[in-house]
């Protein structure tokens, strides 16, 4: 969090700045509370966990204009905030792109979740991670938004070689 807090007093509100998280997770039933599990986390002592609320809020107070989070680990957390824009009609895509890169926006991307995830799947890589970097390298178009990359590319194939569900 001290990282986050130093971070975003870098940036300034024409900043874009993405964060790729791949760790462990863990969620905590009882609250209902998702952790990211820093390298020094331990299992049994909890003082070093960080709850994905507090990353999510730390975020939320940065200037910069967008951020994206992908997290691939397990019990990564959620943010449940979508939109589903017609793009029909000549220009629609291009004029809502351009008005959504003057808005400030926070979007996650998670592998699964809160849920368990596999670590496993091509080699050196994560199913989600695989299929992301496929995805990030072939573009369907030069300007997307992340709900669009999340439709297109992620969301069929990462769920449909593993039990997880990218959220």
């Amino acid at each position: 969090l001290k990282a986050l807090d130093d971070l975003k007093k870098k940036l300034n509100p024409e900043d874009r700045l993405l964060i790729y998280y791949a760790g462990h997770g863990y969620y905590e039933k009882d609250t209902d509370t998702s952790f990211w599990l820093p390298v020094d986390a331990e299992k049994n002592n909890t003082i070093r966990w960080i709850d994905a609320k507090s990353i999510t809020n730390e975020l939320n107070r940065s200037q910069a204009r967008q951020i994206l989070i992908v997290a691939d680990s397990c019990y990564a957390g959620t943010m449940t905030r979508s939109f589903s824009p017609s793009l029909e009609g000549h220009g629609a895509r291009e004029t809502y792109l351009s008005k959504m890169m003057e808005k400030k926006s926070r979007v996650l991307i998670a592998s699964g979740g809160n849920e368990p995830v596999s670590d496993s799947g091509v080699p050196g890589h994560s199913i989600f991670a695989a299929v992301l970097l496929k995805a990030l390298k072939n573009p369907f178009s030069r300007s997307f938004t992340a709900e669009e990359l999340m439709i297109r590319h992620i969301k069929e194939s990462v769920g449909g070689q593993s039990e997880q569900t990218p959220e």
